[in-house]
């Protein structure tokens, strides 16, 4: 018979906070040792407020399949590295100032 799992950090509530108020925000493995993600993921309108957008535009860019974006349950759920990368895809780089042409 297996060993139960032992509590890996500070008990938290059902909202993924400590007692302390603080998230906490770690990679658990289950049983059988495969990966699982605990308060990784960012709802709709944390990823709006992040990226300073509306919600309705969000959901415009998840419709169009243009940032990445997970299903879960019926919900659409975001991770911060594919927050960054879609952030990476919107840089535009200055471009070098032109030089004067030299007057007649």
């Amino acid at each position: 018979m297996s060993e139960p799992l032992k509590c890996l950090g500070p008990t938290r509530d059902a909202t993924g906070y400590t007692a302390s108020g603080d998230r906490i925000e770690t990679l658990r493995t289950t049983r059988r040792g495969a990966a699982r993600f605990d308060d990784h993921t960012i709802t709709v309108l944390e990823v709006a407020k992040i990226l300073g957008i509306s919600a309705s535009k969000l959901y415009q860019l998840v419709a169009g399949r243009r940032i990445a974006h997970y299903r879960v349950g019926g919900k659409i759920r975001f991770m911060g590295e594919d927050v960054t990368a879609y952030l990476a895809t919107c840089r535009v780089g200055a471009v070098a100032p032109i030089a004067s042409a030299p007057r007649v």
